[in-house]
């Protein structure tokens, strides 16, 4: 069955979708800010929606632990190869990273002042969408994601978007309507997970891990 959404209209969406009177998805449910164009095209994916993959055998790979200096991480119980599943979660939350276009006219010199405010509207929206995304979230999950460290605190733009901020993933492949993936291009959308956030993110330049030793704390390198 086709279905159908305003194109540009900016929606919370619940995946997998709540039943009343079900139990909730053993997978969990993710809370999604999504536009219409783009809701209608995963809907409509032949297949939607698929349970979280389980790795073979139910093998656990990893133990959540904190560290005096640098707070919780993920360490690896096993020896893991490359390409190897470490685990697989579904979402607290998925995010637009650009909720509007930002004018062009903004960006040009002498305009900081009037960006600065466009900025701080924007962000100060999403804060609003956010608080209502939490507020469909059952309390185990929405507890999930207030525990996750907030590096963007005071800066004026929320405590729910410093947090998604400095946890969430981008999904460059999912973009808005027919926009395709490019680098610069703003719409696409930003996942912020429970385990996944707990990876340490660390920036270096033409580097892959290939293997995890046990006992290693887990990196992702951007």
């Amino acid at each position: 069955m086709n279905r159908s959404h305003p194109a540009n209209a900016l929606q919370i969406f619940t995946i997998p979708a709540r039943v009343v009177g079900q139990p909730p998805d053993p997978d969990g449910h993710a809370e999604w800010l999504v536009r219409g164009l783009t809701k209608n095209k995963v809907l409509n994916t032949p297949g939607y929606p698929q349970s979280v993959p389980k790795h073979p055998g139910d093998v656990t790979s990893y133990i959540v632990k904190s560290m005096p200096t640098l707070g919780e991480g993920v360490f690896a119980t096993r020896d893991i190869s490359r390409d190897g599943m470490i685990f697989a979660e579904r979402p607290l939350v998925v995010i637009p990273m650009a909720l509007v276009a930002t004018p062009k006219s903004m960006l040009a010199p002498g305009n900081e002042s009037r960006l600065a405010d466009h900025t701080k509207a924007v962000m100060l929206e999403q804060e609003r969408q956010l608080e209502v995304a939490l507020g469909r979230m059952d309390a185990g999950s929405r507890s999930k994601f207030m525990a996750l460290p907030n590096c963007h605190p005071g800066d004026g733009h929320g405590t729910l978007n410093g947090i998604a901020r400095t946890n969430g993933y981008g999904i460059h492949n999912l973009t808005d309507g027919d926009i395709q993936p490019a680098n610069g291009n703003p719409f696409y959308y930003s996942a912020v997970c429970d385990i996944g956030s707990k990876i340490t993110h660390r920036f270096r330049i033409f580097f892959i891990w290939s293997f995890f030793a046990t006992g290693e704390r887990l990196f992702f390198n951007s």
